[in-house]
């Protein structure tokens, strides 16, 4: 009953299963922003069935005399389908992914562990930075952050990424227990060759999101299922999660793993990024408040009056 109810809170809209916020702000490096996007809601193909005669149909659900089930047989019947269903999306979202390595490792945020999991399909590998026990948490802290060289390796000033996960690192720390999700989809998902055209766009005028659509691609291919996995992996029941997009919870729950609370990440804005800050709130649905952008906008127009 517990994975029924389980599954019943993942098909809810986000709204209803979000309990509380809680306001978090990184205003440690004027930062830039970048990714932590948009649209993750996946496209699911439908699965093409043969025709099914009336006697196959009603076959299905029908007793050993050949008659339709009644009353409590046909709910039972029903919750063992549901069961099923729901035992085989498990097992293939499990599957999407090997517990591939771990160690400690400490860092400048703290000591944390680090497990590598390798994805089965494309060999690529993600990264949970781990604090504390977490197997079978609820609530969990968790952040689920998308790789981004130019950011953290070459500290662009044209996103926020590195500062998210900085801040989410340090977040991190202050937890008893918790986890950030490293994965390995650069450029909202089409790669850093693309990623760098898509600039070269930006620098003619286009948006984050018209350059995407310049070169063929979708707003954002970034796909959720391997955290999906790798929060299963450790059995996390529940998760408090530290994003400002919400199509980000919706692909959690959609793959079963409710957000019990979602946790406002907010880092300034630069001149290079504050467009970009702006196109993910009015294009790509990021919950960033109106009052912190206009002030971010003012205190860039004074700092450049001033110099």
């Amino acid at each position: 009953m517990q994975r029924l109810g389980r599954k019943t809170q993942a098909l809810e809209s986000f709204g209803l299963g979000l309990a509380s916020m809680e306001k978090v702000e990184c205003m440690h490096h004027k930062t830039d922003a970048r990714k932590e996007n948009d649209p993750t809601a996946r496209s699911s193909k439908k699965n093409e069935q043969l025709p099914v005669s009336p006697q196959e149909s009603a076959g299905s659900f029908a007793g050993t005399d050949g008659c339709a089930p009644k009353g409590s047989t046909m709910v039972n019947q029903l919750k063992t389908n549901l069961s099923l269903v729901e035992s085989t999306q498990e097992d293939a979202i499990l599957h999407l992914v090997e517990y591939y390595a771990e160690t400690t490792l400490p860092t400048e945020f703290g000591i944390f562990r680090v497990a590598v999991f390798r994805e089965r399909k494309t060999n690529k590998e993600h990264l949970a930075i781990i604090k504390g026990e977490i197997q079978g948490s609820r609530d969990l802290f968790v952040r689920i952050h998308s790789e981004c060289l130019t950011g953290e390796v070459l500290h662009s000033l044209k996103c926020d990424c590195k500062d998210q996960l900085h801040a989410a690192l340090a977040l991190l720390n202050k937890e008893e227990q918790g986890m950030v999700i490293y994965l390995r989809q650069e450029g909202r998902g089409i790669g850093l060759g693309n990623k760098i055209r898509a600039y070269a766009l930006q620098e003619q005028g286009f948006d984050t999101v018209d350059a995407n659509r310049a070169l063929g691609f979708g707003d954002d291919l970034r796909t959720y299922d391997v955290a999906a996995a790798i929060l299963r992996h450790f059995e996390v029941e529940s998760v408090r999660l530290v994003t400002n997009n919400p199509l980000k919870m919706q692909s959690l729950q959609r793959f079963g793993i409710p957000v019990s609370t979602r946790v406002p990440i907010y880092c300034l804005p630069n001149s290079h990024s504050l467009h970009y800050f702006e196109s993910k709130t009015a294009r790509m649905g990021h919950l960033f408040d109106r009052t912190f952008l206009e002030t971010s906008r003012e205190t860039l127009q004074e700092d450049q009056k001033k110099n």
